[in-house]
C-alpha cells in the first residue's frame, strides 16, 4: 500500500452530467475500488454577499483507484463509461503528471476546496490547501474575485479553471 492508499488509478471519460452515475457503478462493480468525479469550491458574490458553489472541475473525467490492477475490459462496459486515458504503449495506470494530477484529487477527496492566501506587498501566497498543494501553473490572480486561473493538465487535455481562496 502506497501514502495514498491505492496503488493504482486510472482516469475514465464518461456521460458529461451522469459522473456521479458512473461513479457508484464503478465502486458497485468493483469491490475495494474508490471513484471520484473532482469538483472545486468558488466563492461567488451576489448582493454583496459571498457564497461558496461547488462546480464540475473537469466534465467527463472520473478517476479511479485501487490497490489492484483492474480490469481494464471490464471496466470499459461499465455503465456510463465512453473510454479510458490510454498510454501510447498501451497501459491505463496513470503515471508521470497525469498520477500527480490524481493524487491532488485523491488527497481532496474529490473536492477541490478553497485555498487560503495572504497578500504580501503586490504579489499574493497561497500558504495552504489545494492550491498550496497543486504542482500545476498558476496562470493569473485575481484578487477582488479572490481566485487563481490553474491550468489542469490530463493526459493531453488541457483545461483553465478559476479556483477561490479565502484571505487571511
Amino acid at each position: 500500500m502506497s501514502e495514498y492508499e491505492f496503488e493504482f488509478a486510472f482516469c475514465i471519460f464518461c456521460a458529461s452530467g451522469h459522473e456521479n452515475r458512473t461513479v457508484e457503478a464503478i465502486e458497485r462493480e468493483f469491490s475495494g475500488a474508490k471513484a471520484y468525479f473532482a469538483t472545486f469550491e468558488r466563492e461567488e458574490r451576489k448582493d454583496g454577499v459571498w457564497y461558496k458553489r461547488t462546480l464540475p472541475l473537469i466534465s467527463g473525467y472520473v478517476f479511479v483507484y485501487s490497490n489492484e490492477l483492474l480490469d481494464v475490459l471490464r471496466l470499459k462496459r461499465t455503465i456510463g463509461v465512453y473510454r479510458l486515458l490510454q498510454y501510447e504503449d498501451g497501459e491505463y495506470a496513470l503515471r508521470g503528471s497525469d498520477l500527480d494530477f490524481a493524487k491532488w484529487i485523491w488527497t481532496s477527496g474529490g473536492n477541490i476546496g478553497l485555498s487560503k492566501a495572504i497578500k504580501k506587498g503586490s504579489r499574493v501566497e497561497i500558504v495552504s490547501g489545494p492550491l498550496a498543494r497543486y504542482a500545476g501553473v498558476i496562470k493569473d490572480v485575481n484578487n477582488q474575485r479572490r481566485s487563481a486561473l490553474v491550468e489542469i493538465e490530463v493526459g493531453e487535455m488541457k483545461r483553465d479553471v478559476w479556483l477561490s481562496f479565502e484571505w487571511l
